[in-house]
């Protein structure tokens, strides 16, 4: 991988939430006790939910899989996060090098058929300005969502 590439996916990582952050937030909207999650999740004990949503030891990921399971959570994005954050060269390998595209959660996905449901035919954005004005309305819509789930 190149330096560039490597470059950003480190900044990349620093720009997302945590993945103790993420668990944590997952935990709290998921209804599901630490007992529940740890058997979901395939942990032995529950403490180790705990240990992880604070950030004391790191996910493994070989349990990234039963997390999101047990969490509700779209798995490709938990992989993502827990990656781009323990392994960012890895991921923009991934990333750069085996699928040559970002690679899509489900809700990045359902966002794209959105676009196209709407009546979106064109995929290319011709310029500088129609791509400030999309960026600008997503911004309101995640501000929005934001709010709602505070």
């Amino acid at each position: 991988m190149n330096a560039t590439a490597s470059k950003k996916a480190a900044k990349k990582s620093t720009e997302q939430i945590s993945v103790a952050d993420f668990i944590a937030k997952a935990i709290e909207l998921s209804g599901r006790s630490q007992i529940e999650i740890a058997e979901i999740a395939g942990f032995p004990k529950p403490n180790v939910i705990s240990m992880i949503k604070s950030g004391k030891i790191a996910l493994p990921q070989a349990r990234i899989a039963g997390m999101a399971r047990a969490l509700n959570v779209d798995p490709l994005h938990l992989y993502k996060l827990v990656l781009s954050q323990d392994e960012p060269e890895l991921w923009a390998s991934i990333e750069n090098e085996i699928t040559r595209q970002p690679i899509l959660s489900t809700g990045e996905r359902e966002l794209i058929e959105a676009l196209r449901d709407a009546g979106l035919t064109d995929y290319r954005v011709a310029t500088d300005e129609q791509k400030a004005k999309a960026v600008a309305a997503f911004k309101g819509y995640v501000a929005s969502e934001k709010k709602a789930s505070a």
